[in-house]
C-alpha cells in the first residue's frame, strides 16, 4: 500500500525502494513481484521488468509470472521470446489457461490460424471449462470458415459448420454458462437462453450466472422475460461470484431480497438510459479482453 501511495504521488524511486525492502523481508511472495512488475512496466523500464521477472521465475514463480514475462515480450514485439516463455510456462503450468490463450493469440497475430486452432484444442484438453478458450476457438472457427461474412446462398453450409462446433462444445464442455455464451456469441438466441437458464438452475447461488442472464435478456428479451429473471433471482438469494453484486441495478435488486417477489412490477425494468449504463458496466466487468490480469 505504501509503495502504491508513493507511486501515485510521483515518487517512483521511493515506491521501488519499498517494494525491494518488502521482497527482502518476504521472499517468494508473488504479489510483491507482480507489484514491482507493474511499477516498472507502466514506467517504461523494460530491462528492469525483465530482470524482476527472470528472478521471479528462477525462484519458482507461478503461472501468472510466466504470463507477465510473455506479455512484456509481446509489448516489445519480440515474438520469438514470447513464444519461448509461453512454451516454458506451459511445461510447468499445463492447466493455466491464460498461457494457452496467449499462445493461440500469438499464432493468430502471426497469421498461423490452423496452428492457433490446434493450440486452443490442446488447451481445452487441459482446461475444459475455460470459457475464454472456448470463445477464442469459436471466434477463430468463425474467422476461418467465414461464418461472420457470407452471402445468403452460403448460409446452409456455414450454419452446418457452426453446428459442428457447437456439437463439439456440447459433447466436451461441462460448463453450461460457457455453452450459453458461445450460442449467444453466434446469435443463436433461443439456444443461448436455454443454456444460460440451465446454468442458474443447477447453481442458483452463483450470482454471476444470474447477471449474465440479466444482461442477455436486456439485449434480446422482452419485458416479461426480463421480469421473469428478476422474479426467479430474488428468492434464490445468490451469494457467490466476483462481479454480480456491483452491477448497477442488478446488484442492488439482489441485495434487497427482502422485497416481496409478488410486489415486483415493470417499474423494476430499467429505462433505455439506465440500460446503456448497465451494459457499459457489464462490458467493463465481464469483458473477455480483461482476462489477462
Amino acid at each position: 500500500m505504501g509503495a502504491k501511495e508513493k507511486w501515485l504521488a510521483g515518487d517512483v524511486p521511493a515506491a521501488r525502494n519499498i517494494l525491494q525492502k518488502a521482497d527482502a523481508a518476504i521472499p517468494k511472495y508473488v504479489e510483491i513481484w507482480l507489484a514491482a512488475f507493474k511499477l516498472e512496466f507502466e514506467n517504461n523500464e523494460p530491462e528492469r521488468v525483465r530482470m524482476l521477472l527472470a528472478k521471479a521465475c528462477e525462484r519458482g514463480g507461478t503461472g501468472r509470472v510466466w504470463m507477465k514475462s510473455a506479455i512484456v515480450e509481446r509489448e516489445l514485439g519480440n515474438s520469438s521470446k514470447e513464444r519461448r516463455l509461453l512454451d516454458e510456462g506451459l511445461r510447468l503450468f499445463l492447466s493455466f489457461f491464460k498461457l494457452w490463450l496467449m499462445l493461440g493469440q500469438l499464432e493468430q497475430r502471426l497469421g498461423c490460424l490452423p496452428q492457433a486452432n490446434h493450440i486452443y484444442d490442446l488447451g481445452l484438453k487441459q482446461c475444459l471449462d475455460s470459457t475464454p478458450l472456448w470463445l477464442s476457438l469459436a471466434n477463430l472457427e468463425e474467422r476461418m470458415s467465414g461464418l461472420s461474412k457470407f452471402e445468403p446462398s452460403q448460409s446452409t453450409d456455414l450454419n452446418k459448420k457452426a453446428d459442428i462446433l457447437m456439437a463439439k462444445l456440447l459433447q466436451e464442455c461441462p460448463n453450461s454458462a460457457a455453452i450459453g455464451k458461445l450460442f449467444w456469441h453466434v446469435m443463436k438466441v433461443n439456444n443461448a437462453r436455454d443454456w444460460l437458464n440451465w446454468a442458474f438452475t443447477v447453481a442458483p447461488d452463483v450470482g454471476d450466472f444470474w447477471a449474465l442472464v440479466y444482461k442477455f435478456e436486456l439485449q434480446h428479451g422482452t419485458e416479461d422475460q426480463l421480469m421473469e429473471v428478476l422474479r426467479n433471482c430474488v428468492p434464490a438469494e445468490p451469494k457467490h461470484g466476483l462481479e454480480f453484486a456491483s452491477v448497477p441495478g442488478f446488484g442492488s435488486l439482489v441485495n434487497n431480497n427482502s422485497s416481496s417477489v409478488n410486489d415486483m412490477s415493470s417499474s423494476r425494468i430499467p429505462n433505455d438510459n439506465v440500460k446503456v449504463d448497465i451494459m457499459i458496466s457489464f462490458e467493463a466487468k465481464f469483458s473477455e479482453s480483461e482476462i489477462l490480469t
